[in-house]
């Protein structure tokens, strides 16, 4: 996967979001918002498994490495989703 430049724009971290699937799009909300991860596998109805490959799928689109890196790097710009 190659290094996604952290960028401070509003437009790059919407365009971001907008490309993540569905299901990650409801995982990144929930994980946003705060829900733990083992919360947000459990509503969505995942395997373990298949939750990290989810949550490994978000931290790479989005250039963080963990939730705390979600919170702290998006709602430092207010960025506006869904």
């Amino acid at each position: 996967m190659p290094h996604i430049r952290q960028n401070n724009t509003r437009n790059e971290k919407s365009s971001r979001i907008a490309e993540l699937s569905e299901q990650e799009q409801t995982a990144y909300k929930w994980l946003y918002e705060g829900y733990s991860e083992t919360w947000t596998a459990e509503t969505l109805g995942l395997t373990r498994s298949d939750a990290r490959k989810v949550f490994k799928s978000i931290y790479q689109k989005l250039g963080v490495d963990n939730q705390s890196g979600i919170i702290e790097y998006y709602a430092q710009q207010e960025v506006s989703f869904f």
